[in-house]
């Protein structure tokens, strides 16, 4: 696996808008694509949180993979964070990477951990459809309708203001779903006390609703501290089970 560290993919970001790209050692044109979304509940943390996520992508599934930094809220309001995402993705896909030369630009898979994956979402689904291949959130704010009951002062972080009903719905997953969206998978522990579970819970039956291909899978490691649950011990490296989740996935959705 190759790293190209810091590649600039917006000026309008300034210092955040840069990304790492891993490159697999061995690569084809057909080598697939994936743009991954750091958490830290919008407003902290940097693509470093995404970097076990993005070598297991590259490493073992072998996809060339995006691990950008974004602009965090607090300092930077929504929209401009999702905006980066949006920008990371069409610089992902545009063609201009050196790094790159000889990959076909398919369709990107986008994946993103706790508020990452809620920016995984709201990437995904507001993109053109022939642009995503497919979707992951783990342990995602994927339903802001059940996570702004739980935590309401990170979206008045996330907007600067307290926001109305509407521009929380401007910001919900839920209200992007179509018929079209890509293939969506949401991993959750039951007892994560970061982002309640029942934000993929709601999330995804919002999406079966609307005819969308969405999977959900739930694990329940136990302890008290305040953890998603999907590391192991102090590293970014996933669980087994979530990597094997991940793959058997991508696997079967022929994502990539």
């Amino acid at each position: 696996m190759l790293i190209y560290e810091n590649i600039m993919y917006s000026a309008e970001a300034g210092e955040y808008g840069a990304g790492d790209l891993l490159v697999p050692d061995e690569c084809s044109a057909d080598t697939p694509l994936a743009l991954a979304v750091h958490g830290g509940a919008w407003s902290s943390l940097d693509k470093c949180r995404m970097a076990g996520i993005a070598g297991f992508l590259c490493e073992t599934l072998h996809f060339a993979v995006f691990n950008i930094n974004y602009r965090l809220a607090g300092a930077h309001n929504w929209p401009a964070g999702g905006d980066d995402c949006l920008a990371a993705a069409h610089f992902l896909a545009a063609g201009e990477i050196p790094q790159l030369k000889g990959i076909k630009r398919k369709a990107l898979l986008v994946v993103g951990a706790s508020s990452g994956g809620h920016y995984a979402l709201m990437t995904g689904l507001r993109l053109p459809r022939e642009m995503v291949t497919g979707i992951i959130s783990i342990s995602g704010i994927n339903s802001v309708r059940e996570d702004h009951v739980f935590a309401p002062g990170r979206y008045h972080t996330l907007f600067g203001h307290e926001p109305s009903g509407p521009e929380l719905d401007m910001v919900d997953p839920v209200k992007y779903l179509t018929q079209e969206s890509p293939p969506i998978l949401c991993t959750h522990d039951r007892g994560d006390n970061v982002v309640p579970c029942r934000c993929t819970a709601h999330f995804t039956a919002s999406a079966k609703a609307a005819g969308v291909n969405c999977c959900a899978y739930y694990h329940d490691r136990g302890g008290r501290e305040i953890s998603h649950r999907i590391f192991q011990g102090d590293s970014v490296k996933l669980y087994p089970d979530l990597e094997e989740c991940i793959a058997g996935w991508i696997r079967k959705n022929n994502i990539g």
